[in-house]
């Protein structure tokens, strides 16, 4: 009960605004369709940006809402001028900035392995998200 009065609408805008004009840039990622394989793929394009912005010491982060919330979606659709055929399925905005703290993750030990489940390519962006959820179970 108490989240409702924390993550109000406005308070959410205010964070995104203010996260958006801090970046350097904003990346849209965009299939035709909406679909696993397309899912697949946008995955994929995600994982070769991230590595690569790492790689260059740009950070990225997920804006999650305008993809989300189906009535944003829209307007966004709109807004950027996609096609009936197009789809925005990922937004990350990017920039120079302190690192964050990581996410919580259990020791490799732990860990089953994926390899023999799954052929190297396929081990990409959503691939391993969703090979990991099928071995984990999480």
């Amino acid at each position: 009960p108490l989240m409702r009065f924390v993550l109000t609408p406005a308070a959410q805008i205010a964070k995104d605004t203010k996260n958006l004009r801090s970046s350097a840039g904003i990346a849209v990622f965009i299939g035709t369709g909406d679909g696993v394989e397309t899912w697949l793929e946008i995955g994929r394009a995600y994982e070769r940006f991230a590595l690569v912005a790492t790689q260059r010491g740009i950070r990225n982060a997920f804006i999650n809402q305008p993809i989300e919330v189906r009535d944003l979606r829209a307007q966004l659709h709109s807004a950027i001028g996609l096609s009936a055929n197009e789809t925005a399925h990922l937004i990350v905005r990017y920039g120079h900035g302190p690192l964050g703290p990581y996410s919580l993750r259990r020791p490799l030990t732990r860990s089953k392995s994926v390899h023999a489940l799954i052929s190297p390519p396929t081990i990409l962006g959503l691939g391993l998200v969703l090979a990991n959820r099928l071995i984990t179970g999480m």
